[in-house]
Parts: structure tokens; C-alpha cells; sequence
């Protein structure tokens, strides 16, 4: 289903913090216990799964696994290489209007960042 998606990150690294925001239009699905949001931004194409247990962020080649109930460790993709990141939840609630989402990434024991994910969507046809 078509929606428009407003989407805000916070990346709270300590000494500063970084936001990313995105308004677009995407696509909304139920697929295998999942809510499933597309959407594609200026920074590429992001896939977000999730139900009240676990979480697949999808942002181009790069992906991180989250579970409420355990940390995960993933290789994260960026420019730089392979990252080793353990994920770590603290937050997590959403349905097939919104998710809210916040999450620890570490680097080995370092607490790299804090993150803060707001996500909503709406019918096409409620923004007319």
C-alpha cells in the first residue's frame, strides 16, 4: 500500500549528535509477521522490518539486525569496510502506522551512539 512516510533519526554520539530526516513516499506491507516499510531517500533506499520483538534496518548494502529480547552482533557495510557492531534495544513499540525505536550500537564493549528512530505514515488520500 502507498503511504507517505515521515521518518527522523537521532544519532546521539556523546560529544554530538546528528539527525537525519526524511519526508516520502513509500510502500507498506504485512509479510510474514512483519511490518514492511520502503522507501527510497537522496541517501538511497531504506527497507525497515519490524514486529514487537525485532527490528531489520535496510539502508542500501548496509543492514542491522535488532531484538528486544538479546543483543546482535552484525557486521555492519559502510564506506570505510565491515564494521563489527553489537546492537542493543531499548525501546521498541510500532504497528502499521508508527514505530518508535531506540537502540544502542557498540563497538566491542565502547558504547558508540545512541539512536532515536520516529517513524509515521499516512494514506496518500489523508494529505489531500
Amino acid at each position: 500500500m502507498r503511504k507517505k512516510i515521515y521518518y527522523k533519526a537521532v544519532f546521539d554520539y556523546g560529544s554530538h549528535k546528528e539527525s537525519l530526516t526524511y519526508e516520502e513516499l513509500g510502500d507498506y506491507s504485512f509479510e510474514n509477521n512483519f511490518h514492511v516499510v520502503r522507501f527510497t531517500t537522496k541517501d538511497g533506499a531504506m527497507r525497515l522490518q519490524y514486529n514487537e520483538e525485532e527490528v531489520i534496518l535496510h539502508h542500501d548494502a548496509s543492514h542491522l539486525l535488532f531484538s528486544i529480547v538479546q543483543e546482535i552482533d552484525n557486521d555492519y557495510s559502510s564506506a570505510h569496510g565491515m564494521i563489527p557492531l553489537r546492537t542493543k534495544v531499548e525501546k521498541l513499540s510500532g504497528d502499521d502506522q508508527t514505530l518508535k525505536f531506540i537502540y544502542c550500537l557498540y563497538q566491542g564493549e565502547m558504547l558508540v551512539s545512541h539512536v532515536y528512530i520516529m517513524m509515521r505514515m499516512s494514506d496518500l488520500s489523508e494529505d489531500a
